[in-house]
């Protein structure tokens, strides 16, 4: 009985163990996620968009200035326009405004 015993104790701190193990790395990838994330948005800008007699104004954050006015556009222009084409020709409208920082 003592060997079984001995035997039982020691799988049971193994799978702590492990388990301990796999926590720790879960929340050291979490962290160096949000750390990636919220690092990687070093530009924001403003931009308005003018197409079809409306104007929008929307703001967007990228790794660079010119990611960041495209997905501003982008944005933008989902509530200018209507249906694919319009959306194509919305984002080929040079910008009324744009202003990053």
């Amino acid at each position: 009985m003592d060997k079984e015993a001995t035997a039982e104790r020691a799988t049971s701190s193994g799978r702590s163990r492990i388990r301990w193990v796999v926590a720790v790395g879960v929340m050291g990838l979490l962290g160096a996620l949000v750390y990636l994330s919220l690092s990687s948005t070093a530009v924001e800008c403003t931009v308005c968009v003018t197409f079809n007699g409306r104007t929008e104004c929307r703001s967007a954050r990228a790794t660079t200035r010119e990611e960041s006015i495209r997905t501003a556009i982008a944005t933008a222009c989902a509530l200018l326009a209507a249906g694919m084409t319009e959306s194509l020709r919305c984002e080929r409208t040079p910008p009324t405004s744009v202003a990053c920082r």
